[in-house]
């Protein structure tokens, strides 16, 4: 998931998302998950982004946390979903608190702390 804060916060989040139709949706607490954060700014028609790992539930041998910062654009194109990373994503509101809970437990990066 993807997840854009007020605050120009930006969270790429590999998770398993927990639904029951109708009654709730909610990041799953249990599952293996990867949290990039980092920070998002408008340009004309793209988004422009800055991020790098910091959790990964499954650390990989030699792997170093945080990552390595990563840059990448996204074309805003006004409609329901957005292309990112080679994946369609819509907006889900009922995932937003999970989402915002999910940045605020990650490893605090220089820099990206929140005020």
């Amino acid at each position: 998931m993807i997840y854009f804060g007020k605050d120009h916060r930006f969270a790429l989040i590999y998770c398993t998302v927990n639904r029951l139709p109708k009654k709730y949706m909610t990041i799953s607490n249990g599952d293996p998950r990867g949290v990039y954060t980092g920070e998002w700014s408008i340009h004309d028609d793209t988004v422009a982004l800055t991020y790098q790992l910091v959790e990964q539930t499954i650390v990989l041998e030699g792997q170093k946390l945080p990552g390595p910062v990563q840059h990448a654009t996204i074309k805003i194109s006004g409609g329901p979903t957005l292309g990112f990373g080679g994946k369609q994503f819509r907006r889900e509101v009922a995932l937003d608190e999970s989402a915002g809970r999910a940045m605020s437990e990650t490893i605090r990066v220089p820099g990206h702390e929140r005020n």
